[in-house]
Formats: structure tokens, sequence, C-alpha cells
């Protein structure tokens, strides 16, 4: 255990921490008598703590596998997000001897997570915020996506837009020529440029 990159650790059955890892030790600048019993849950994030704790305790009580992410200061002062797994040991009879746990560091997959949130909010205020009416469609020329701003234009939902439903919104007089360079544009897969006229929510 101590050669794993995970952090070991066990509690009793009432869930109160009895040994962890030398590295812990290493990474949180906490002594192992200051982490024993409830001791850890100084080094655990404060937006943390309360339902790490919550979750722990209702583990210890229903004897469930304990699973949870959270955050815990290392001794520079910054936070490090870990993934706390334990499961309990039993006796023949079912009742639990102790509890063993790992913590395993899980910093860069939470950095790459948020970095990608982060891209996704950026590319939704992009598209929710432009002046333009943005929308896109698979390699079949379906329309997948369509910004809320075209939807509240056209009065149409997501659904009935979907597919070649934006087709239902383009006036009578000009659907012939749409229809005309959208099959076009499917079959060469050249970029198209057209103006129409499109009927909006409140039928102008």
């Amino acid at each position: 255990m101590e050669l794993s990159p995970l952090i070991p650790w066990s509690a009793d059955p009432q869930g109160l921490v009895t040994d962890v890892g030398t590295r812990w030790c290493e990474r949180t600048g906490m002594t192992a008598e200051e982490t024993l019993g409830t001791g850890f849950a100084a080094a655990v994030h404060p937006d943390d703590a309360p339902e790490l704790l919550d979750w722990w305790q209702s583990s210890v009580q229903t004897g469930e596998p304990f699973t949870a992410e959270c955050r815990y200061r290392q001794a520079d002062g910054s936070y490090c997000w870990v993934h706390v797994r334990a499961a309990a040991r039993r006796d023949d009879e079912g009742r639990i001897l102790r509890w063993y746990g790992t913590l395993e560091d899980i910093q860069d997959r939470k950095l790459a997570e948020l970095a990608l949130r982060e891209s996704e909010e950026h590319y939704r205020h992009f598209v929710e915020l432009n002046p333009q009416y943005p929308w896109s469609a698979n390699e079949e020329g379906q329309a997948d996506q369509l910004s809320s701003r075209w939807l509240s234009l056209l009065g149409m939902t997501q659904e009935q837009a979907a597919g070649t439903g934006w087709l239902d919104a383009v006036h009578p007089e000009d659907l012939p020529a749409v229809l005309t360079i959208y099959h076009q544009a499917k079959a060469s897969g050249e970029p198209f440029d057209y103006e129409a006229r499109f009927r909006m929510a409140d039928e102008r």
C-alpha cells in the first residue's frame, strides 16, 4: 500500500479513522495523530466537508461502500481534488470489523473537466448572445441544434425545428428555391448562402 499511488486509510466500525498512510501526512502537513478520529475533516475544503461527512456517516450506518469526491488542503495551503473510497470488512455474522479506504488524486481530471465546462459555457454564450441566429446540422443535413433566439423568433421548439422541420417556417414562395439550394449543398458539401422569408412567431 505504501508504494501504491493511492493513499490508504482505515477506520473502526463507528467510522473513526484509526490509521492513515504516510503520504497523507506528507501531502497535508498533518500528523497521523491529528488525522485520527474525525481530525481528517480539518483538511477537507469547507465547502465539501458537510456533505462529505454526511455521506460517510450514511455509509457507516448502512454498511454500504463509500465513494465521494472532495478537495483537501495540502501542506502549502492549496487544495487538491481526490476520490475517496472505502469498503467494510465483516465477520462471519456480517458485523463490520473495520473500514478500509483509499484516496486517489484526481486533480488533473477535475481541472480538465472544469476547462471543458468553461469552454462549453463560452460556446453557449457565443451562440446565445450572437446577434445572428446560429444553427448546426449533422452529416445528413438534418438540423440538430438551433439557438434559442432562432426558436423564439420562429415560435418553434427544438423538436419541431429539428431535421427538416425548420423548413415549415420558410415562406411558401421561397421554399422551392431554398430546397434546391439546400439539396445542392447536401450533395456537394460546399458552403451555401441564400436569402428567404421566414414566418415569425407572431405570424408576420
